[in-house]
């Protein structure tokens, strides 16, 4: 799978399902190489918020923000309570989280 080839149009209800297909595609080696560098994983979380904040659709810049912080929030719990998570193989649960909020 190339990079072109990642489907953004459910972007918004499953988040984690398109990470995952990033790192199934051609990035996969160089994202894993560099899971473990902090530095990387913040430029691509950065990377990610700048795609969001780029994208011509109908969602307004507040809606894509409060999006961004509910992503974030859950990338954060599974890090700092060091949660049994993948969120390159877990996009289901992951996914599930992120719209419940539970």
């Amino acid at each position: 799978m190339k990079v072109d080839d990642i489907s953004s149009a459910n972007l918004y209800d499953h988040p984690f399902k398109m990470i995952a297909e990033v790192k199934s595609s051609s990035l996969h080696d160089v994202i894993f190489f560099q899971a473990k560098d902090k530095e990387f994983v913040t430029e691509f979380f950065n990377f990610f918020i700048d795609k969001i904040l780029q994208r011509d659709d109908q969602v307004d810049e507040l809606t894509k923000y409060f999006f961004i912080g509910r992503v974030r929030a859950v990338t954060m719990w599974i890090q700092r309570t060091k949660q049994n998570y993948d969120i390159f193989k877990d996009y289901d649960e992951l996914d599930r989280i992120f719209e419940s909020g539970k």
